[in-house]
């Protein structure tokens, strides 16, 4: 799937499948914001970093000059395509 076709909805979906997301009670009653927050996307990226994460920096790097300055959107998009989820 593209990365660019894909809706903020399917990116969340997405990711919520990788972080194998369950209701927890910090987001009840709605998928944790991925998209927006650091709070939500970097421990996905922690969780995921034995297996993906070489391939998450580099897509980090490829988008911006420094992942200091990545927004949690960017790495979003880093992660869906570094794990196979998207490509470019």
């Amino acid at each position: 799937m593209k990365l660019s076709s894909l809706t903020p909805e399917q990116k969340t979906l997405l990711l919520a499948e990788l972080d194998e997301w369950c209701e927890p009670m910090s987001y009840p009653g709605s998928l944790p914001p991925y998209l927006t927050s650091y709070d939500a996307i970097i421990p996905l990226v922690q969780k995921l970093d034995g297996q993906y994460g070489q391939a998450i920096l580099d897509e980090i790097h490829r988008c911006v000059t420094s992942s200091l300055h990545a927004t949690p959107s960017q790495i979003c998009d880093a992660v869906l395509v570094a794990t196979g989820k998207a490509e470019l």
